[in-house]
């Protein structure tokens, strides 16, 4: 997807990179067993699991950064914005049949 107008999700690929270089990290090598990476990754895949039946009980999600909800903030005023923009713009060059 080359565009992120639409998307609500991340911008960029910094936590899946965060989370390769912690990866690398924990083992200390490119390469570990295939039994040490399989306990590790059950391991995780638990916390994960225990993480979202947290969630869905109602605890609270860990709270974003200041900065970067303003950040977010920003960015979705400026889509609104900009939005509203082409909406003229695609009204005037096209009017509706009715109006």
């Amino acid at each position: 997807m080359w565009s992120h107008y639409d998307n609500l999700g991340p911008r960029t690929t910094n936590l899946a990179e965060g989370w390769h270089s912690g990866l690398n990290h924990y083992f200390g090598m490119p390469h570990p067993s295939l039994d040490v990476f399989l306990a590790w990754l059950q391991r995780c895949q638990y916390e994960v699991q225990c993480r979202g039946i947290q969630l869905l009980a109602g605890r609270t999600p860990k709270h974003k950064s200041a900065v970067y909800a303003k950040v977010d903030d920003g960015l979705w005023s400026a889509k609104v914005e900009y939005s509203l923009v082409v909406g003229q713009i695609f009204c005037c060059l096209f009017p509706h049949p009715g109006v």
